[in-house]
């Protein structure tokens, strides 16, 4: 009984200690999943529209076309945990690069920031947020060797010309493109 100070004072420096790591690690989770400003903004700014089964019909049964040329095939405008699908035709500047955020190692095509403005709005995930869509990268998945090769030879200064036919979208994961149509590409995504 003689150290009870000392035992007590080692125990408020434990607590201490357990709560500012506990505040800084929630702290880092939050900045890390915290959403721009200015897309929360313009989120909460935008017309609400009501959602009725006759819209979410005439979205899926109609091929929508918005003003990058790309006509929705599948899926649902706004949500792309529906799994859209567009088809279309662009050209856009782009290169390889190596991409290390997800476990395996993969090349991905990085865009150049002028052609960005082609892809359809579901990329930017309802808007054109450059905080959301920072890293350019889509996921080429039918191109042929020599592309390839072209692709991984190209740069930011050099980027090579590409055309992109077939868009995917899933709320997980990066965007899929191809250079065939996407009823060729993507019919497994394709909802009928």
């Amino acid at each position: 009984m003689k150290n009870k100070k000392g035992n007590v004072t080692a125990i408020a420096i434990i607590i201490v200690i357990v709560i500012t790591t506990t505040a800084v690690i929630t702290w880092l989770v939050a900045a890390k999943t915290q959403v721009s400003v200015q897309q929360m903004i313009t989120q909460l700014t935008a017309p609400a529209q009501p959602i009725t089964l006759e819209n979410q019909l005439s979205v899926q049964s109609t091929p929508t076309s918005n003003d990058t040329g790309w006509k929705l095939i599948s899926g649902v405008i706004g949500d792309s945990c529906s799994g859209v699908v567009y088809d279309g035709r662009v050209t856009v500047k782009g290169w390889y690069v190596m991409d290390t955020d997800y476990v395996e190692k993969e090349w991905m095509l990085k865009i150049a920031d002028s052609d960005m403005n082609k892809f359809p709005e579901a990329f930017f995930g309802g808007v054109k947020d450059a905080a959301h869509n920072a890293n350019q990268k889509l996921k080429l998945v039918d191109a042929p060797h020599e592309l390839q090769k072209e692709l991984r030879e190209s740069t930011k200064e050099n980027p090579k010309q590409i055309t992109l036919k077939g868009y995917y979208l899933y709320c997980e994961g990066f965007p899929v493109v191809s250079i065939f149509p996407a009823t060729e590409s993507f019919k497994q995504y394709i909802k009928k």
